[in-house]
């Protein structure tokens, strides 16, 4: 995340936010575009901010991995 020139103590809350709203029931397998909607009503101030969407790949990402026994592309295991 620093690597990528990103604070995380700034963007902790709004990354776990993302990250969190990943692994909602009415989001699981979807990405933040096909989610937009539900998105804008839960997270209205954050939902489209960086940090938001990368916690909410780091999330899909996590649920592939662990709940759907996926790896994404591109990562080793």
């Amino acid at each position: 995340y620093r690597s990528l020139g990103r604070n995380f103590e700034l963007d902790q809350d709004v990354y776990r936010a993302g990250f969190e709203s990943a692994l909602r029931r009415e989001c699981r397998g979807k990405s933040v575009e096909e989610r937009s909607d539900c998105l804008k009503w839960w997270y209205p101030k954050v939902w489209d901010t960086e940090a938001f969407k990368a916690g909410y790949e780091r999330g899909y990402a996590y649920w592939e991995e662990q709940i759907m026994g996926h790896t994404p592309a591109g990562q080793a295991r």
